[in-house]
């Protein structure tokens, strides 16, 4: 029997910064991830005395899986004195995963 499976994998992000006003920042993030998986199956098949079907099995198929992940953040940060300090975090993550399959 011989079974392969190997999978390729490219994974990325990008990302902006913009500072709205002076403490108050908006970050854009981007990423996207992409497998790509092929795999096959040979199962040889011993000939048995009498049988009267005795074939060899071969399995192909194809996969891809995308999946794409966006995040809107906002940040404050303010000093109000010597002793005190704000920091406030705000965001939303959209994220969407789809898959192929060939078989």
């Amino acid at each position: 029997m011989d079974n392969r499976r190997p999978t390729t994998t490219l994974s990325g992000n990008i990302f902006a910064d913009y500072e709205i006003i002076e403490g108050l920042k908006y970050r854009l993030n981007v990423g996207l991830t992409r497998a790509n998986t092929t795999a096959k199956r040979f199962i040889s098949k011993v000939t048995e005395p009498g049988r009267i079907f005795n074939f060899n099995e071969l399995n192909q198929y194809n996969e891809i899986i995308n999946s794409y992940v966006v995040e809107n953040t906002l940040s404050f940060e303010r000093f109000i004195s010597d002793h005190h300090y704000i920091n406030i975090l705000g965001g939303y993550m959209y994220r969407k995963t789809g898959l192929s399959f060939l078989e």
